[in-house]
């Protein structure tokens, strides 16, 4: 490449940057709102903006070139970088509008909150106020991929606290680099490109060690290369001239297929794709240096596209407008509207860019300018700002998590398992019941995850209270597979069995020993159908795959040998497909998570079927997600499942009501009867389903 220090240019070259200045780029400028509109897509959740998500790393690695850019500038002017000045100019051009949103915050709890949001608010301000919102995130298991079902309105300030962080440590990087090197840029590039180069392998050494792709996502060490990028294009660029004809034209004209590259990936890459992590985000940068490498130039199309004044409007106001677009999008929800996707999304974006310029225009800009604000002021005025912005903080109140029965899987699992076990009835241990006889009306215990769980309150409700037989304790655990080894990935988040689950093995056959159930019945699946990792397996691997399938056919023959072992009829459920929704508007993710495909469910459920065939004389299968089917449209979910997962209150007393309380009386019977015998001759087909009867008054 031939590149050479600027000098007087001739009429065929150009300079990027002459020497000593910082020249303004309006392609530069174009470029971040041309970013910002694909996240607003992603953050709209249109199906067509999945990867809206890699804008950010746009950002980063704009700003490293622009930040490295300066600072090239000034050592070039003074033959040193004054770090202090630098941190204030920082200070005046971000903090306004971040006090500014984050001052509102009560107010945006006040009206418009769920009680989760406001039961974590304030410390999710307090964190963003400090810039280190991202490592907050990250320690709460606040996954990135939960974005749209548990938000918090400030959730987007991890980014900023990153950028925050690498304004106070690269500055120091450059000057040392620049100081040791006598001025050198090749020394100060080796630097960075080593820093990068660890930066990734660190990455990917996280996530073959087990880390969880938000450890990647949101982590400052992690996500560094994406800014040392870009000052490594300064390196590169900055001051220079490109001799070479033929290089600027190819400069120019490679911009234009990774401008339509990134976009191609906004539209195509998931969130939870591995390979993002493992350095896909630095793969992704290269597109963008490119796209910076060709707007630098005279002329081509990707400077004439950006440098369009929509864009550049667009960019100008893009910091403003990042800020608040969250809050609004969150605001102005389409249950609160009323409005289709498109509609909502011009009202997002109007109602956000309008805000931005105000903020531009009245605030920002005086600020950054020093029409507001001069001399002894600020001293005074920025730890008043910080203090009234944590003092209207704590006026944020916390509201409780759970707000009906419904199990809201984000709330606190040792609260929603009291408030599960409270609604269940409870029984005296075996060693005060009479001995096992034939009665008319079975002892039911209910034995899986937390659609288990809350299956169990409807039909302990109807056998108990209606005095259709006895309730046992079974265990039920929010949050628990049947598949009790190595990993596995569940709404994007990677982990291993949570220490609160008892181990099936043990505690299923404890309670048949201490309760004595005549039926056992078991519904279970969120948990088995997302990707898992078997011990000594390093392939991630979900239903369907023959070596899972054989682990799963295992697991679940065991199951019903410890739960029939002291001659209980195991009554095992199909479960329907779930759809993870927002527990609280119902909202469905524009992207469906693995564990939504039909087609695991449905593995899953062909496994449980073949169990009749293999244990004719201990089990029967009811085909729930059957009867769930056979429901008028739309009521599956409406009255039944609301969130797309769980039964509501409601949904699991109609359930027992109208159809399982029936099908076990009549499944017991049959066992009575026949015995041994009278199980199997109807063991070669799963317990047909009938339509809905009457609802309960």
């Amino acid at each position: 490449m031939s590149v050479k220090p600027a000098q007087p240019p001739a009429a065929e070259s150009r300079t990027a940057h002459a020497p000593g200045r910082m020249t303004f780029e309006p392609a530069l400028e174009g470029l971040r709102g041309f970013a910002l509109m694909g996240m607003l897509c992603f953050h709209s959740q249109f199906s067509w903006a999945i990867g809206g998500f890699l804008p950010i790393a746009t950002f980063f690695t704009l700003s490293g070139y622009l930040i490295t850019s300066l600072f090239l500038v000034e050592w070039q002017r003074s033959g040193t970088i004054r770090l202090a000045p630098f941190w204030a100019r920082r200070f005046r051009r971000l903090m306004p509008a971040a006090l500014l949103t984050l001052g509102a915050m009560p107010l945006w709890a006040a009206l418009f909150a769920t009680p989760d949001q406001r039961a974590r608010l304030a410390d999710d301000v307090l964190w963003a106020l400090f810039y280190l919102a991202n490592w907050h995130f990250y320690l709460t298991d606040t996954a990135y991929a939960a974005l749209f079902r548990a938000p918090s309105p400030v959730q987007h300030f991890w980014s900023l606290a990153i950028e925050e962080q690498f304004y106070f440590v690269f500055p120091l990087v450059v000057f040392v680099g620049l100081r040791l090197g006598g001025g050198s840029r090749a020394v100060l590039a080796a630097v960075l490109g080593g820093l990068s180069v660890a930066a990734i392998l660190w990455s990917i050494w996280l996530m073959r060690h087990g880390a969880s792709i938000d450890r990647v996502y949101y982590g400052s060490d992690t996500r560094a290369p994406e800014l040392l990028a870009g000052g490594l294009l300064a390196l590169l660029l900055h001051g220079r001239v490109i001799a070479s004809q033929p290089l600027r034209r190819l400069i120019r004209w490679l911009g234009l297929p990774a401008l339509l590259g990134m976009v191609w990936l906004w539209g195509t890459v998931h969130l939870e794709d591995r390979w993002v992590y493992e350095g896909g985000f630095s793969a992704y940068t290269l597109l963008t240096m490119a796209v910076i490498a060709a707007g630098l130039q005279d002329t081509g199309p990707v400077r004439r596209l950006l440098s369009n004044p929509v864009m550049r409007w667009t960019g100008r106001v893009s910091y403003g407008a990042y800020l608040f677009h969250w809050p609004v999008f969150l605001a102005l929800s389409a249950e609160r509207t009323g409005l289709g996707p498109a509609a909502l999304f011009v009202l997002r974006v109007v109602v956000t860019f309008g805000l931005a310029h105000l903020c531009y225009e009245r605030l920002e800009v005086p600020i950054r300018t020093g029409r507001w604000i001069t001399g002894w002021r600020p001293y005074v005025a920025t730890p008043a700002a910080f203090a009234l912005v944590a003092l209207l903080t704590t006026t944020i109140a916390a509201g409780p998590t759970l707000a009906d029965d419904r199990y809201d899987p984000h709330a606190d699992v040792p609260a929603a398992t009291t408030r599960i076990q409270s609604l269940m009835a409870s029984a005296p241990p075996a060693s005060s019941d009479p001995p096992r006889r034939d009665r008319a009306v079975p002892r039911v215990a209910v034995f899986g995850d937390s659609t288990g769980a809350v299956l169990a309150v409807g039909l302990h409700h109807w056998l108990g209270e209606r005095g259709s037989g006895e309730p046992r304790r079974g265990v039920a655990q929010l949050g628990c597979p049947l598949a009790t080894e190595g990993r596995y990935r569940f709404q994007g988040k990677e982990m291993g069995p949570p220490e609160h689950c008892k181990d099936w093995h043990d505690a299923w056959p404890e309670a048949v020993e201490d309760y004595r159930p005549d039926v056992a019945v078991v519904l279970l699946g969120p948990w088995e159908v997302c990707d898992r990792q078997l011990p000594g397996d390093p392939t991630w691997r979900h239903l369907g795959d023959p070596k899972l399938d054989e682990y799963y056919r295992r697991e679940l023959l065991a199951a019903v040998d410890r739960l029939s072992a002291d001659g209980a009829l195991v009554v095992w459920l199909t479960h329907p497909t779930i759809e993870v929704r927002d527990p609280k508007t119902g909202a469905a993710p524009a992207t469906p998570y693995p564990e939504s495909d039909p087609k695991r469910m449905a593995r899953l459920d062909e496994l449980i079927r073949e169990l009749e065939a293999e244990r004719p004389d201990k089990v029967r299968v009811l085909d729930f997600a059957g009867y769930l089917k056979s429901l008028p449209a739309g009521e599956m979910d409406a009255r039944y499942r609301p969130d797309g997962t769980h039964l509501s209150g409601e949904g699991s007393l109609r359930l027992a009501h109208d159809w399982l309380e029936s099908e076990i009386l009549r499944l017991y019977r049959e066992s009575s009867k026949g015995g041994a015998a009278g199980v199997t001759g109807v063991a070669s087909q799963s317990v047909a389903v009938p339509g809905p009867t009457a609802s309960p008054p």
